[in-house]
């Protein structure tokens, strides 16, 4: 188990996109938004008042139980569990089908083969009620999936149906833009990423890390400059250090920003400064932060393998004190996470968080990582036969009974209230009869503790298991660190693109991208003769000007919504 969570932490291969880890907005602080239990006005004006029948309750204007009789929903969705063999077992989960007497079938679908058996279950024609694919949504988009037939009209259902969800979604500027379409539709509903009583975006839980236990026996100090590190890593180099600096595969690292821009391909390349969108690989400072690494390269300061590092694969680059710094770690590796998961022995390992390095002393640092608040889709499929009843259901996902139940458990047995009216683990989870860790006990209470994330998605449940017998959550201290610059030039998720502008991106970007990646790996190597400019006017030709309109116009109507 530890081994198979520490994959999906430092990779983030599939959980970087659907986790973990959330949202926000684009160069502007994060948003934070108490959430009551009876909704805004501005949400019951859009849904209808449910009269309540006798005997029954309010949970945020939805009342409880849904059904007078017992009906049946089916569930597709991603679920992986190291503990758990029937979603059923799930003591939340029978809660749940208690309060609000549907029982469900679930087919749960591991995160590695999500996307090979979303693909074999839509082209069978038969689907369940509801299906959850994690970021794989549809094969498309939500919206060629309503236009394919398969996906229910969600938008009054959502309207008229989900009173939890619509208070979320009018009390958050951001959720608001991100959980609909250009024409202002809901076609899905949206995973929604805040704490037990707030809804906010993630804070940026990957960045640059170094061996703080090394740094104090070589008797360094922590520079703010890029030169400075130069200079730290040219004194590590002539003590001893067999590596002092590996980068990410691609060559890229935070020390681009210090330039100006990413070079971080997840997003194409593709960055915003305010309104405008803008192309990382064709501005002066991506040309000035490749001569700098090709320099470092030469001088032995980067690993000769970076092309092919993995952690997973090269757990004694730490445990040998082989390298100092990490171009990219994970915010559960910083710390002392490696020690506990198992990936070092060595107890005097740790790995701190590096604050964002600038050109110069006086500069304002910035950030380029996802924020997003709305993300993952859910979508009622046209076999549902009781759509009204299946919104209602997934409402309940995201008052804060149903979340509590989903990542807490079940009340008296897994938590109970702090003094802050918030849910607090019990003693009995973090020292649990069977000595399992927290998370795998958990997954027999709580459904979102098996690697799922229906509904809410409540990050401050996290910070509270990492924090268990008195522990620092390293994890934590690490985000609050690498969220501190307050300019953000990430490019949103949330765009929407035309049938046209999907066919372009998919000429352009890839050879682009492909570019692009081949040509910061060779220039940093030395192999590549031809210079920046040439490089730059190469992309030009092969489309980058017009790859950046189409995302440009996309991102115009999305700041329209």
């Amino acid at each position: 188990m530890k081994k198979r969570m520490m994959t999906l932490i430092l990779t983030g291969a599939m959980l970087a996109t659907s986790l973990a880890g959330c949202g926000g907005t684009n160069g502007t602080t994060q948003q934070e938004n108490k959430i009551s239990g009876s909704g805004t006005a501005a949400s019951q004006a859009e849904v209808q008042v449910q009269v309540p029948a006798e005997g029954g309750r309010d949970v945020g204007g939805l009342m409880l139980p849904l059904t007078t009789e017992k009906e049946d929903l089916s569930v597709w969705l991603t679920y992986n569990s190291s503990t758990v063999k029937d979603i059923n077992e799930i003591k939340g989960i029978q809660q749940m089908e208690e309060n609000t007497n549907v029982h469900v079938n679930w087919t749960p679908v591991t995160l590695q083969e999500v996307q090979e058996k979303l693909g074999i279950m839509l082209s069978s024609g038969t689907f369940p009620d509801i299906v959850y694919a994690g970021s794989y949504g549809y094969p498309g988009g939500i919206s060629k999936g309503v236009e394919d037939g398969v996906i229910a009209d969600m938008d009054p259902l959502i309207r008229e149906n989900m009173p939890n969800y619509m208070t979320i979604v009018n009390t958050n500027e951001e959720a608001r833009k991100e959980a609909a379409t250009d024409d202002g539709k809901m076609n899905a509903v949206k995973i929604m990423v805040g704490t037990d009583t707030t809804i906010e975006s993630e804070g940026t839980y990957t960045g640059m890390a170094y061996r703080q236990d090394m740094m104090e026996k070589l008797g360094y100090d922590v520079p703010a400059t890029v030169e400075g590190w130069h200079k730290v890593l040219l004194q590590a180099k002539e003590d001893g250090v067999e590596i002092p600096f590996e980068p990410e595969a691609n060559g890229g690292s935070y020390f681009s920003l210090a330039y100006g821009v990413t070079t971080s391909a997840q997003r194409a390349y593709m960055q915003v400064d305010g309104n405008k969108v803008v192309y990382a690989p064709l501005q002066d400072g991506f040309g000035a932060y490749l001569d700098e690494m090709q320099k470092w390269y030469a001088e032995g300061l980067i690993d000769p393998n970076f092309t092919s590092f993995n952690m997973m694969a090269n757990p004694d680059y730490v445990e040998n004190d082989r390298a100092l710094l990490f171009a990219s770690i994970s915010s559960g590796a910083t710390g002392k996470g490696l020690l506990g998961y198992g990936m070092v022995t060595k107890d005097s390992v740790y790995l701190q968080p590096l604050g964002q390095p600038v050109l110069n002393e006086n500069d304002a640092p910035i950030q380029c990582f996802r924020r997003i608040i709305a993300k993952d889709p859910i979508y009622i499929t046209t076999s549902c036969k009781n759509p009204e009843l299946a919104a209602k259901w997934l409402d309940y996902q995201f008052s804060d009974e149903g979340c509590f139940l989903n990542w807490y458990g079940t009340e008296g047995e897994t938590w109970e209230y702090g003094e802050d009216g918030t849910p607090q683990f019990l003693d009995s989870v973090y020292n649990n009869p069977e000595g399992l860790p927290v998370m795998d006990y958990l997954q027999k209470f709580a459904l979102n503790q098996g690697w799922c994330w229906l509904g809410k998605h409540d990050i401050e449940c996290g910070w509270k298991q990492a924090m268990g017998n008195g522990g620092v959550n390293y994890s934590l201290e690490a985000q609050k660190i690498w969220s501190e610059p307050e300019t953000n030039i990430y490019m949103t998720e949330s765009l929407e693109f035309t049938d046209d502008e999907g066919v372009q991106i998919t000429q352009l970007q890839t050879a682009l991208s492909t570019m692009v990646d081949e040509y910061m790996v060779n220039y940093i190597l030395g192999r590549n003769t031809e210079d920046f400019e040439t490089f730059r006017e190469g992309l030009k030709n092969y489309g980058a000007d017009q790859l950046t309109q189409i995302y440009q116009d996309a991102y115009d109507r999305y700041l329209a919504r």
